[in-house]
Order: C-alpha cells, then sequence, then structure tokens
C-alpha cells in the first residue's frame, strides 16, 4: 500500500515538474543575463583600470 502511494506522489511530481521549470525559467534567464553583464563590466574596468572607476565616482557624484 505505501508503495503505490509513493509512486502516485511520484508522478503526481513529475506531472507538475512543467509548471515549476516554467515558472523559474524567466527568472534564470534573467539571472544569467546580470552574470553576463556583471563579467562583461569586470573585463571593461580591468582593461580600463583606475581611470573608469574614477569616471564611476564622478559620475555618482554629480560631477560631468
Amino acid at each position: 500500500m505505501k508503495l503505490k502511494r509513493g509512486l502516485r506522489d511520484l508522478n503526481y511530481f513529475f506531472k507538475n515538474k512543467k509548471a515549476i521549470a516554467t515558472e523559474y525559467l524567466p527568472w534564470i534567464l534573467i539571472a544569467v543575463a546580470v552574470l553576463v553583464v556583471l563579467a562583461l563590466a569586470t573585463m571593461l574596468m580591468r582593461e580600463k583600470g583606475i581611470g573608469l572607476i574614477d569616471q564611476l565616482k564622478n559620475i555618482f557624484s554629480g560631477r560631468a
């Protein structure tokens, strides 16, 4: 009897697996996009050096 109940619960899980995947897919894509942007920004900051950091400080402090 327990085996049938366990299989029934497992079957229920696999039927709802698609709904879980489609619910979280946009968030996963957004997270990947943010990671790509951060990686590109890090590479650009390494190449430009301190000058880019100083420019960002000037932008946020109000000095253009």
